[in-house]
């Protein structure tokens, strides 16, 4: 915020509480975090810190909000919500929501949408591969061409599952080209060695350069597709910038994602894979702090 921006909210607020005439406190996010709806952060703060130590009871709470997912014209002549951000910080606290129309005035409830992509589904996702049949790894040479949005969990998944079985690693964030990686499998192939290629992937050009390689050396060529929504992928991204782990993908943004899902071309068996797997994206963390924030709205709509 400016200073002259600020010392006017600050004005506005002192006004208001003199109004009110009523105990305030308030907490304003400035920047995008963990601090701003629909993440909890600022709920955090105030049980940890600022609230003498008094458990918040939320069977006795309530959260008011005008960003609450109403589409356009749900009372007449109103616009639409700018977001979802203060329901959905209700939802992930579990507390009750009310508009201001709903509390202060009375009405019934409005329509609303919902995001597409609910963090918690995730939870319920079975198999981590499909078809049930496909093995992550081979007990032969083989080369695995991985195929996703950026932010869709392609390098997660390959260090988690595949690397560890002595695959080369090869992506292009690390050497720069494509000319590189295809060098970094041939080297590989020609030690005997399987090779996993973490890039996006996302056109036959792209893919064909690998399923030639693969053919070259005379081993098989199997394609890992991520199954992942646009939504997913937004959050995805969002969540390792809140965490501040990843600065190879830092410029990554809903533009760019937005981009490679236009560029999209299906893989299929046709451009000579010999399998295509689909995985379920589900993170495992080590860290319940890191868990609880994933498996938040963290978008605001």
């Amino acid at each position: 915020m400016k200073a002259t921006s600020t010392d006017n909210f600050r004005k506005k607020i002192q006004f208001i509480q003199q109004k009110l005439n009523v105990p305030l406190q308030v907490f304003v996010a400035i920047h995008s975090g963990r601090y701003r709806k629909p993440c909890i952060g600022s709920w955090q703060l105030l049980q940890s810190k600022y609230n003498d130590g008094i458990k918040i009871d939320k069977s006795k709470s309530f959260y008011v909000g005008d960003a609450a997912g109403r589409p356009d014209k749900w009372r007449t002549k109103a616009k639409k919500d700018h977001s979802s951000a203060d329901r959905l910080f209700a939802v992930n606290l579990g507390l009750k929501f009310y508009t201001p129309e709903e509390y202060f005035l009375g009405l019934s409830k409005a329509i609303y949408d919902m995001p597409k992509f609910e963090p918690k589904s995730l939870r319920s996702i079975q198999s981590l591969l499909e078809p049930s049949t496909a093995t992550m790894t081979l007990d032969k040479t083989e080369v695995i061409v991985m195929c996703g949005l950026p932010a869709s969990g392609k390098s997660w998944f390959v260090k988690k599952y595949i690397v560890p079985h002595k695959y080369e690693y090869v992506n292009r964030d690390e050497v720069g080209t494509w000319q590189k990686c295809v060098k970094m499998a041939e080297l590989a192939l020609n030690k005997k060695q399987s090779v996993v290629i973490d890039n996006t992937n996302l056109d036959k050009e792209s893919r064909q350069r690998y399923i030639e390689v693969a053919n070259t050396f005379g081993v098989s060529c199997r394609c890992f597709v991520m199954n992942v929504s646009i939504e997913h992928t937004k959050h995805n991204n969002l969540f390792r910038q809140m965490i501040g782990t990843d600065d190879a993908h830092k410029d990554v943004n809903d533009i760019v994602i937005m981009g490679a899902q236009k560029r999209y071309v299906k893989p299929t068996l046709d451009e000579g894979f010999s399998e295509i797997v689909t995985v379920n994206m589900q993170p495992l963390f080590n860290d319940t702090d890191m868990e609880e924030l994933y498996y938040q709205y963290i978008l605001d709509k």
